[in-house]
């Protein structure tokens, strides 16, 4: 049987920036780019985490958070900056099935493993993210009751919140500054592609802009945007694109926009902002198809119904 050091020697051959670990029930993986990688490993060793599950430490917004997922934010006492901790376990009103589909999702990777390993991947494609510092579950396989994704917290305006800013408070140019929020968006989404990643979940609420929507009064304009950082949040549905055949990667990376369009603009110039002025119809007709209902025959049936 090989060891526990052969083991984690092998991690740090294939995944140089990644610590793979077990201390008793908790099993955790540490990005070692962060500077505070000991102090966390010894921190979760402790199972000091668990006094922060606490509706105290819940931040007064929580963007995205389901039934399954609890939202933590925190200043620990290794860092001088502040946390966010991700808790994925169970509701208690999950009936059989839905409980049965949940341990049955975590036999690869739990949650908080798909969220860490995801934002891993962008931050290594050179995408703005919350800088990932650890994952671990309690147990293992069919056993893990809980999992935890810990990220450095990253302070910003979500694009829900500039839609709204639009629509009842801009006072300037709102095409110039609409064209470039959709510029900043799709340029993101383009480079994830290229990078043959797919972030999965593209929708407004997970792409953050570092700018406020309170500048004393003034409108905020186009260069506003264009001077901004735009991150992305929840990375538990990123994933590697392994099948990289023209037309057919295309087709499949543009399920990834369709959840970005608001009212305020159409699928046309969404398209354009993305491959430029010149592009293929069927393009067109395949945004339309995922923005429908994509293969979920649910959201077809739901769609006729409601005509």
């Amino acid at each position: 049987m090989r060891s526990k050091a052969a083991h984690e020697t092998k991690v740090r051959r294939r995944k140089s920036d990644l610590v793979k670990a077990r201390c008793g029930a908790v099993r955790y993986v540490i990005c070692r780019r962060n500077a505070d990688a000991r102090a966390v490993a010894d921190w979760l060793a402790r199972g000091d985490f668990r006094r922060y599950e606490d509706a105290a430490y819940k931040p007064a917004k929580d963007f995205g958070i389901t039934r399954r997922n609890a939202l933590y934010a925190f200043k620990p006492p290794w860092s001088q900056r502040e946390v966010v901790m991700k808790v994925s376990q169970p509701h208690p009103d999950y009936g059989f099935w839905r409980r049965f589909n949940f341990y049955l999702s975590q036999l690869y990777r739990s949650y908080g493993e798909r969220a860490f390993y995801g934002a891993c991947l962008l931050q290594r494609a050179g995408v703005r993210v919350a800088p990932p510092i650890a994952c671990w579950k309690l147990g293992g396989g069919l056993a893990t009751t809980k999992s935890y994704s810990l990220n450095y917290r990253i302070t910003g305006v979500p694009l829900t919140d500039l839609y709204e800013y639009l629509r009842h408070g801009h006072d300037g140019d709102s095409d110039a500054f609409l064209e470039a929020v959709l510029r900043k968006v799709t340029a993101t989404a383009r480079k994830l592609h290229d990078a043959n990643l797919r972030h999965g979940d593209l929708y407004a609420g997970n792409c953050y802009f570092d700018i406020t929507t309170d500048d004393n009064g003034a409108a905020l304009q186009a260069d506003d945007v264009n001077n901004a950082d735009m991150c992305l949040l929840d990375y538990d549905h990123c994933r590697r694109v392994w099948l990289r055949i023209p037309g057919i990667k295309t087709f499949f990376d543009l399920s990834c926009l369709h959840k970005v369009s608001p009212v305020f603009f159409d699928e046309k110039t969404l398209l354009t902002m993305y491959f430029g002025d010149d592009f293929p119809h069927r393009w067109l007709t395949a945004l339309s198809f995922w923005h429908n209902g994509g293969f979920k025959l649910r959201r077809w049936l739901r769609k006729i119904t409601s005509c």
